[in-house]
């Protein structure tokens, strides 16, 4: 049975995008919307890392031997913030998109 292995990999799943959620929010504080919408979701994850407790000292969790290509390596940096070129400009100059 793999269940171990699998929890193993969704905790370090959520600790992941939490602590991403959490680097972004931090990194774009000029912007409260996108810190508050990053904290908050981070949040959620934290509520869903301790329901899943209960089940983990239940079926324990296995991560040694986990492949580490099924583990995301988090934000090596967050980008700064665009002064809100995306809603003024009909061309976004902030990341390589088309124009609007």
């Amino acid at each position: 049975m793999h269940l171990a292995t699998y929890l193993g990999l969704l905790h370090t799943s959520l600790e992941t995008l939490a602590d991403a959620y959490r680097e972004v929010g931090c990194g774009h504080r000029e912007e409260p919307d996108v810190a508050h919408t990053c904290a908050v979701l981070a949040g959620r994850i934290d509520d869903q890392l301790a329901q899943l407790g209960p089940v983990v000292e239940r079926y324990g969790e296995h991560r040694e031997q986990e492949p580490e290509r099924l583990h995301a390596t988090g934000l090596e940096s967050i980008a700064p913030a665009p002064s809100a070129c995306c809603a003024t400009s009909r061309t976004c100059t902030c990341s390589p998109r088309s124009p609007r």
